[in-house]
């Protein structure tokens, strides 16, 4: 298959942009529609970096703990803010990554694939539980999923066709404008395997709870009337 045109970086560069987009419509500018519907481009292709930094990564577990540290910080900072018990996305991914590691292990081992979906029905049970209590994965389980449905294949085309799948069933579920994350497919396929020229990693784990600061800060200057939109 012909190498697509864009290298992780860019794709994270797309996936940020979208992000902004869609925080800043909730933040700052009451839910405006197209912005949320272009931050509906930010799932998806995290959602498909996140499966390939699992299979590229030296460093597994490494890879793990900065997800879910990141993660853990802002969600305690998210708390006092809003005092909300809703899991941010690093924190789904925080679940997505080791259930990747074990889906790469079950597709080697007979044993470890009815292994495999024991742990998947648990998790299931287990996500719905935290539910009940107010605590929801953003996304939910089928976001969790995700990343784990798309290291199913190291095909492109067939990834695209699982990302294609998986977003119209989390569609399905949440409505509203879900539907718009299948137009991050085609991005996805224009992806070249490549991380790119330079080395963003810092800038790109910074960029969460950086956006977030700043959006927030403008938002509190906006309720003192000092600054409006």
């Amino acid at each position: 298959m012909k190498k697509g045109l864009l290298t992780g970086n860019a794709l994270k560069i797309i996936a940020m942009l979208s992000m902004l987009f869609d925080h800043a419509a909730i933040i700052l500018f009451g839910n405006f529609e197209p912005f949320r519907i272009i931050g509906r481009l930010a799932f998806p292709i995290y959602a498909y970096l996140i499966a390939e930094g699992c299979r590229h990564t030296s460093g597994k577990f490494l890879y793990f703990l900065r997800v879910f540290a990141l993660g853990a910080l802002c969600q305690i900072v998210f708390y006092f803010i809003d005092k909300s018990l809703y899991l941010n996305i690093l924190l789904t991914f925080s679940v997505s990554i080791p259930m990747v590691y074990f889906l790469n292990y079950a597709k080697k081992n007979a044993l470890f694939t009815l292994l495999f979906l024991a742990v998947l029905a648990a998790l299931w049970v287990f996500v719905q539980r935290l539910s009940v209590y107010g605590i929801t994965f953003d996304y939910g389980f089928f976001g969790i999923m995700l990343p784990v449905l798309l290291s199913v294949t190291d095909n492109r085309r067939e990834k695209a066709l699982l990302a294609f799948f998986g977003l119209f069933i989390i569609a399905q579920s949440y409505g509203g404008n879900q539907m718009w994350s299948l137009l991050a497919v085609p991005l996805l396929l224009l992806y070249n395997g490549k991380r790119g020229k330079l080395d963003l990693k810092t800038f790109f784990y910074v960029f969460y709870p950086l956006h977030l600061a700043i959006l927030w800060g403008l938002q509190y200057l906006v309720r003192l009337n000092i600054i409006n939109f």
